[in-house]
């Protein structure tokens, strides 16, 4: 059944008003703008509608700009607490208020001017505009204060996301609209709830702990490590106790010697029957205490690929790599430039015949190491 929501006209009387309908990702991106007299993205919001779409819009096309909102993820933990901020790109925008209906989990705010309610969703709506001088480099707004709780059941949630910017002249001519939509997946957390974790970094080694206050089922917790942020490998793992209601405390050791820069690591917590969650990620700084080639790719490698190396320097500068085939004979000698932290150094292979190679790396005429390599 179709469904619209409508509100006291005492809330929309300020026809210069940015209104928000909002339930979103870390990464919304607008549709393009449309005129708001045609009401076509938000048809069943007449909240909206009411007001604004009465008039018709200035002369002229309509204008680009964006709405996203920060905060929410891509995969929301079953009853977490997500502050959420909301910026806005309009270039006539000077004055706004906001809207926000999702079809389940709860907004709240502590922005002034803000009335909840609840007509089968949740609703937010600016009863009193706030006004804004436009930043003349990017004309960008941000409304922060707004907390979106996911739900307590597990599953996809639809997100519906569309806002009017005022120019705040007075009437609702020249006010443009934005529209997307996204879907979130709330999934629900593993039954271990952590008091605490923990990251510190100490001469290449991190000890990382963790203190659980709650274990049902669980079977044991892996320790991932990430270089990017993004990718995370398996450096260890840690039995759980299992089930228990008293605090426990855990600790592991990494040796990341090879490493530096920013290193992230998670929690993996497994439960024994195969549930799986993941705990906020903590990040350290690990500075590099020795030249050292920490990864030689491909290998084997195919006749006519580049050798590459990652390699960590203490400074900047230059090194020498080399090329010995199985007799000790030298058949390649390069010098490369450095950064210090973590540098890709590339050779050509093109010339090299199938068999067995060892690749050297020299900085400041001593060998760092020397590593073989299999050409096919």
């Amino acid at each position: 059944m179709k469904k619209t929501f409508t509100i006291n006209k005492s809330l929309v009387t300020i026809a210069s008003a940015i209104m928000l309908v909002v339930i979103g990702s870390s990464a919304i991106k607008s549709k393009e703008s449309l005129n708001h007299n045609s009401g076509k993205s938000v048809a069943t919001l007449t909240v909206c509608t009411n007001c604004h779409g009465k008039s018709a819009a200035t002369a002229g096309a309509a204008v680009k700009g964006s709405i996203s909102i920060a905060g929410i993820p891509d995969t929301a933990i079953a009853g977490t607490a997500y502050p959420v901020s909301i910026i806005i790109k309009d270039p006539v925008a000077k004055c706004y208020g906001f809207v926000s209906i999702g079809g389940s989990g709860k907004f709240t705010t502590t922005n002034s001017g803000t009335a909840v309610s609840a007509t089968g969703k949740a609703v937010y709506h600016g009863t009193t505009p706030i006004v804004a001088t436009p930043n003349s480099a990017d004309s960008n707004y941000s409304i922060t204060g707004i907390t979106w709780t996911a739900p307590t059941t597990a599953g996809a949630v639809k997100i519906t996301l569309a806002g009017l910017a005022g120019n705040n002249n007075g009437s609702s001519s020249g006010d443009h609209v934005y529209s997307s939509s996204f879907t979130t997946t709330v999934a629900i957390p593993t039954p271990v709830k952590l008091a605490s974790f923990s990251a510190n970094a100490n001469s290449g080694k991190v000890n990382l702990v963790w203190i659980s206050t709650l274990e049902t089922n669980v079977s044991s917790f892996g320790i991932e490590r990430s270089v990017d942020g993004i990718n995370y490998a398996n450096v260890g793992n840690v039995s759980a106790i299992g089930t228990t209601t008293s605090s426990r405390s855990y600790s592991f050791v990494d040796d990341a010697s090879k490493l530096s820069g920013t290193i992230y690591y998670r929690l993996k917590t497994l439960d024994k029957d195969g549930k799986v969650s993941y705990s906020v990620v903590q990040q350290v700084n690990i500075k590099a205490t020795k030249n050292i080639i920490t990864k030689l790719y491909p290998n084997p490698l195919i006749s006519g690929q580049a050798i590459k190396l990652a390699y960590t320097s203490l400074k900047s500068g230059t090194v020498s790599v080399q090329v010995l085939n199985s007799m000790g004979k030298k058949v390649l000698s390069a010098n490369l430039a450095v950064i210090e932290g973590s540098n890709t150094l590339s050779v050509s292979g093109s010339h090299l015949v199938a068999g067995i190679y060892y690749v050297s790396v020299y900085a400041d005429n001593n060998l760092v190491d020397r590593l073989p390599v299999v050409v096919r």
